[in-house]
């Protein structure tokens, strides 16, 4: 469900001091992520959703998840932080976040003559609603070109052993990931020299070691030296539970004919460094293991052709990426040949969506209603 919401007393005219606004004359949009993950691709998308808003309303934008407040206001309890935060940075006209409950707290701590716009839902509803005319199955994301290069600049700093061409195998699902090890090991022969870039999502480090351990079937080994006995990969490593970097983000495996594997667990990456949008931005080849929304709108974003295992078996449809071009089935590719290299347009439908949250906010400004369900939404 997404919601649109006033608080309980409203007032005619202007609501701020010096403008039409809650804090005068320029409005205020924040994200709300409460205490969700906020490597989520919808936290993710909120976030992303909100600055684009507020960039086109050349307004202010403001972030929030339950483990900021708790960093900036560590001798309050928690029922009193996000309402002190606001006291200091301001009232939000609009408060977006990835689930109902975390954009509702935001106007639930509001002083009662304050008006707040709150939108919360799953990231495809958003865009299914707020967007309807995108033909592409895309979704809003946090990425912007600055961002990229940026973070394509810290992932060679953190990697600059990179050998050939860069191929990241992103996991948006940990069911496919081990299927694909046949695909990866004919790549791995049809370049002179190359890199593999594992990289996990929150949900999908098994499929990761399932999809290493796959290809250590097909002569993938350690380059270690610190490995109990030479070639042996240490599995204890591939899970997630340490909370010291293993080595084997750093070093790579290797497969049979020299190629470089590199992967990294997902709290590793959460705690030290995430590779995730630095990845995406340096890769000259993107695989995409299992079906992710999030994923794939960040993937063609880059302006890359993404390569998807069994695409016409996804529950999403993506038939006008793959007839644009940006999407193609891995089973299909013949990988005993170097993947070829052509630039895309990026594609981006969170601007589509921020205009459509703007102008249902302007639509309600003029409401006498003290609640209501957007457009398209449940009652």
């Amino acid at each position: 469900m997404i919601t649109a919401t006033w608080n309980k007393k409203e007032q005619s005219g202007q609501t701020g001091a010096a403008g039409p606004f809650n804090n005068g004359a320029r409005p205020l949009v924040m994200a709300c992520i409460g205490d969700d993950e906020p490597e989520r691709g919808d936290s993710r998308g909120a976030a992303g959703l909100a600055q684009a808003v507020a960039r086109q309303m050349g307004g202010d934008f403001q972030y929030v998840d339950s483990k900021r407040l708790e960093n900036l206001l560590p001798h309050l309890g928690a029922d009193y932080r996000l309402e002190t935060f606001m006291a200091g940075h301001g009232i939000p006209d609009i408060a977006i976040g990835p689930a109902a409950q975390y954009a509702q707290d935001v106007a639930a701590c509001c002083s009662r003559n304050r008006r707040v716009f709150t939108v919360a839902s799953w990231n495809e509803n958003l865009r299914r609603i707020y967007a309807p005319k995108s033909n592409m199955e895309l979704v809003a994301h946090n990425l912007t070109p600055d961002l990229l290069s940026f973070e394509r600049a810290r992932f060679r700093a953190q990697y600059p052993q990179i050998e050939g061409p860069l191929i990241a195998v992103m996991m948006g699902s940990g069911s496919e990931a081990e299927f694909m090890s046949p695909k990866i090991s004919q790549l791995a022969g049809a370049y002179p020299k190359v890199t593999f870039f594992l990289c996990p999502s929150r949900r999908t480090h098994r499929g990761k070691d399932q999809l290493l351990k796959a290809l250590h079937i097909s002569g993938l080994q350690s380059a270690d030296a610190g490995s109990p006995e030479p070639g042996v990969i240490r599995w204890d490593d591939l899970e997630d539970g340490s909370e010291t970097p293993p080595l084997t983000s750093r070093v790579p495996l290797r497969l049979g004919n020299g190629a470089a594997v590199y992967h990294i667990g997902y709290k590793e990456a959460v705690k030290y460094y995430n590779p995730y949008i630095g990845l995406l931005a340096a890769a000259d080849q993107i695989i995409v293991a299992g079906e992710s929304l999030s994923l794939v709108s960040e993937a063609v974003f880059t302006g890359k052709t993404i390569y998807a295992y069994n695409i016409s078996r996804m529950q999403q449809d993506f038939r006008n990426l793959v007839k644009a071009g940006y999407l193609k089935d891995i089973q299909k590719t013949d990988c005993t040949k170097p993947l070829p290299v052509k630039a895309l347009p990026p594609i981006n439908v969170m601007d589509d969506v921020a205009r459509g949250v703007i102008e249902n906010y302007w639509k309600l400004q003029g409401s006498r209603r003290r609640s209501f369900s957007a457009p398209g939404a449940a009652p």
